[in-house]
């Protein structure tokens, strides 16, 4: 396998890493400090998210690896799970401005689960990709050894990221 493919394989977990870890860094804090959810009832909503997520992760295992289409088992997941989480970021973060109370936190509820799924239709598809583009075990071991790097720089770049994003966008609602 060649170098360049290894690398490539890398940035898919770099940006999935990287979204989970701006996302995590920065979405307890968006519902508690800007829009004003109790910190139990933002803290419920997102283990509510991780649950339904441990149960949609063997659903879409067993969806992807049964999928036959011109495009392959896996692409209309990586590609559907893209845009979702495209859409699901700009859902997370632009609450409307007329939601309050139990509107808001439905919205906030509704914004983590689409998350979760956008993030579930592109990583396991992802991950199950890996298994098919090679059967060869040292190779494989060297796939997954350049996306345990590409998640590890994605984190990073997160984290480190957070302060630019809070000082360019800023911390409220607005």
């Amino acid at each position: 396998m060649k170098m360049r493919a290894m690398i490539a394989w890398g940035v898919g977990s770099f940006t999935s890493a990287s979204l989970v870890g701006a996302v995590g860094l920065l979405h307890m804090r968006f519902m508690t400090d800007s829009l004003g959810i109790a910190i139990g009832v933002a803290g419920l909503l997102v283990v509510l998210s991780k649950v339904y997520d441990a149960i949609l992760d063997p659903l879409m295992g067993v969806a992807s690896d049964r999928t036959r289409t011109p495009w392959g088992r896996y692409r209309p997941y990586l590609v559907a799970g893209a845009l979702l989480a495209a859409i699901s970021v700009a859902m997370l973060f632009n609450v409307p401005g007329g939601l309050a109370g139990s509107g808001l936190i439905a919205w906030s509820c509704l914004s983590l689960l689409v998350f979760s799924t956008a993030y579930t239709m592109f990583r396991i598809p992802y991950l199950a990709l890996g298994r098919a583009i090679t059967q060869d075990f040292d190779e494989r071991s060297k796939l997954m050894t350049f996306s345990v790097i590409g998640s590890s720089i994605g984190t990073m770049a997160a984290t480190s990221a957070i302060p630019f994003l809070l000082a360019g966008f800023g911390s409220d609602r607005e």
